[in-house]
């Protein structure tokens, strides 16, 4: 073999060897790219805790403990659940003849997993139901005592997430409750765009606030 020919062959096996390096790095990078961080701010308009007190079925005039729902967008939802008891919706219309508040007739059954597309206010109390088949009925009721209950809030506005709330219910002596934000924050717009916010990220964020 000529000196000609054994160099061409050198510099074809280099050239090859490079190239797989080349395609080697740019996989690494693909592979390695940092994940977007998230920014967020405390959330001063949105929700409130406006039960300031000691709550109980027994001896309170509202029906469950207040949480009012809000933020500052024209298409904001709220994405809501809580690990033990339940939420009502209540209208504050006069009282029936006699005085007597006509639960049946005023209180919707929410749930325990539900959307909400409006600003208003909602009532979480340590009831549950067997059945669900009838939204505005206490048959089928039944107390649960929990000592303690978490809610999650996680706030949209159209598709976009823009918030979450924790909150933490419990027990100061049998069956009365008060409630209290562990977190409740934004995500700010970044050059006037959302920040790509998952559904999957503000669970790992929610978890990591009830565990701390």
């Amino acid at each position: 073999m000529d000196l000609k020919r054994f160099l061409s062959i050198v510099l074809v096996c280099v050239s090859y060897i490079a190239f797989l390096s080349g395609c080697s790095n740019i996989y690494d990078s693909l592979g390695t790219e940092e994940d977007e961080i998230i920014t967020e701010a405390i959330m001063d308009k949105g929700i409130k805790l406006p039960w300031e007190s000691d709550w109980s079925s027994a001896i309170s005039i509202v029906p469950g403990l207040p949480i009012i729902l809000d933020y500052p967008a024209d298409n904001a939802s709220f994405d809501i659940s809580v690990s033990a008891g339940s939420f009502i919706s209540w209208s504050d219309a006069p009282l029936s003849p006699g005085g007597v508040h006509d639960e049946i007739n005023q209180d919707k059954f929410l749930g325990q997993n539900f959307t909400l597309h409006a600003p208003c206010t909602i009532y979480w109390r340590d009831i549950e139901w067997g059945s669900y088949d009838n939204i505005t009925s206490y048959e089928g009721s039944f107390h649960v005592f929990p000592d303690k209950a978490y809610v999650d809030i996680i706030i949209k506005d159209g598709q976009n997430i823009v918030g979450f709330v924790v909150i933490e219910i419990y027990q100061t002596k049998p069956s009365v409750y008060i409630a209290g934000l562990l977190k409740s924050v934004f995500f700010p717009k970044n050059d006037g765009e959302y920040q790509k916010v998952d559904y999957k990220w503000v669970a790992n964020e929610i978890a990591a606030v009830k565990e701390g």
